[in-house]
């Protein structure tokens, strides 16, 4: 299945990729220190007054919660609103940390293909070893799927 957003183009540069997987590994790993340092390093939050670290955490955990939570993990509508009601309340603590974010214009277009993405997702109540399937494309782990056997094979690839 593939979705196209043609209102939402963007092609990123390696090293942009490589500032989010290391924040993405520290959210993995529950690392909040580690992220604000990767955060401030990188300018994604102001130095004069960066988010608390757990806070960061807490708020950049929300876009990885597929990863982090149980596996095989189930994105399901509910969980799709109360993660979006939830980072966008008027009081939440999700907000305060969201206003301190700084980047690229580009991580726009990257919040809205992640968003839609997680949308149709939910509503397709899709589950999955979203972890493992990471680790494979990523980080050339092992097959975490059907799938990812039947690609592994059809390229010859030895796992």
């Amino acid at each position: 299945v593939t979705f196209l957003d043609f209102g939402c183009v963007k092609r990123f540069d390696p090293a942009v990729y490589d500032k989010l997987e290391s924040m993405t590994l520290a959210a993995i790993d529950q690392d909040a220190e580690r992220m604000l340092r990767i955060a401030l390093e990188n300018e994604f939050v102001p130095r004069n007054s960066p988010p608390d670290a757990e806070a960061l955490l807490a708020f950049y955990s929300l876009a990885v919660q597929d990863l982090i939570g149980p596996q095989p993990f189930t994105y399901t509508p509910e969980l799709v609103a109360e993660t979006l009601r939830g980072g966008m309340a008027r009081n939440s603590p999700h907000l305060r940390v969201l206003r301190k974010m700084r980047g690229d214009a580009g991580y726009v277009c990257l919040t809205r293909t992640q968003t839609g993405l997680t949308s149709v997702l939910g509503g397709l109540h899709a589950t999955g070893p979203w972890r493992a399937i990471r680790e494979e494309y990523s980080h050339g782990g092992p097959p975490a799927t059907a799938y990812g056997e039947a690609e592994a094979e059809f390229r010859g690839v030895a796992r």
